[in-house]
């Protein structure tokens, strides 16, 4: 399960990015920015927070022992509440792929804090226990910042360059 652990996160962002170059071929000439801003955020959503999520929701709850392994813990009943929360926001973040803006906006908050917040704990696990572990450090912690970073990014600049398809703005004052 390591090396799945160390590679599932970039690559879902790979295939994120793979499927907005896809969806953009096929897509007008020349190539809006609305359009390849949207696909951005849909790939996102449906492949680093949905799919990704999924998976360590099956891993935390159907393989406790294995996820904590690499993530270099000890089994705890935590990974019960961690693996849920993953569902919670995997499937949030594969309905945001279809919502509005003001959806998708929670829906990178709430990767925000929870993603965000797990990278902080994993610089403190590697800080404090010298913890490398695959679960615990590379490309799992640079998308725990990358994705809800890239979320929020990619949002502002869509309401920036263009109206929300329902025409809500929820960053407007």
């Amino acid at each position: 399960m390591e090396a799945f652990t160390g590679l599932f996160p970039a690559a879902a962002w790979l295939v994120a990015l793979l499927f907005a170059g896809a969806a953009m071929l096929g897509g007008p000439r020349p190539i809006p920015a609305r359009h390849a801003v949207e696909r951005l955020i849909q790939g996102i959503l449906y492949f680093p927070v949905g799919i990704q999520g999924l998976l360590a929701f099956v891993g935390h709850v159907f393989l406790p022992a294995e996820a904590s392994a690499d993530i270099g813990w000890t089994q705890s009943p935590f990974e019960f509440e961690v693996g849920v929360a993953n569902l919670g926001l995997a499937l949030t973040g594969i309905v945001a792929v279809r919502a509005g803006p003001g959806f998708r906006f929670a829906v990178a908050l709430f990767a925000l804090c929870f993603l965000g917040g797990a990278g902080v704990g994993h610089i403190g696990q590697f800080l404090t226990a010298g913890d490398t572990a695959p679960g615990n450090t590379g490309a799992i912690l640079a998308t725990d910042f990358l994705t809800p970073f890239a979320l929020l990014i990619l949002l502002r600049i869509q309401q920036r360059i263009g109206p929300w398809a329902s025409g809500e703005d929820p960053l407007a004052p």
